[in-house]
């Protein structure tokens, strides 16, 4: 697996066009919004993911096919003047190498492990 940080995917190409199709897709949890809108009146209140999620290579790269399997991390703030009331920063993504490395790790994450997530809230 490979760990993208903010810093880099922002300015490299490649992972900027990934960031750009993980922010016009995600969508914010119903519980997530409920949460964040409850401690609105605690400053500086967020709560964090994990989403795992699956990219077909062409939408990144031209006459290239097969899947990226990924997972992206965010962080959610309540945010009044935001239609949703929600603003939403992606943290780090990591892309794995093969579809059973991201499967492992993705049931992993889904059904807890005796080491445990380091992000409890799973989308």
């Amino acid at each position: 697996m490979i760990t993208i940080t903010r810093e880099v995917f922002k300015v490299d190409p490649y992972y900027a066009a990934l960031w750009a199709i993980i922010k016009s897709r995600h969508i914010v949890a119903e519980h997530t919004k409920k949460t964040l809108l409850e401690n609105r009146h605690i400053q500086g209140f967020c709560e964090s993911s994990r989403t795992f999620a699956v990219c077909p290579k062409e939408k990144l790269v031209k006459d290239e096919s097969g899947l990226i399997y990924l997972h992206y991390d965010v962080s959610s703030w309540y945010f009044e003047r935001n239609p949703e009331n929600v603003l939403v920063k992606v943290e780090e993504m990591g892309i794995y190498d093969s579809y059973m490395e991201y499967e492992s790790q993705r049931l992993k994450q889904l059904h807890g492990s005796t080491k445990g997530a380091d992000i409890p809230n799973i989308n």
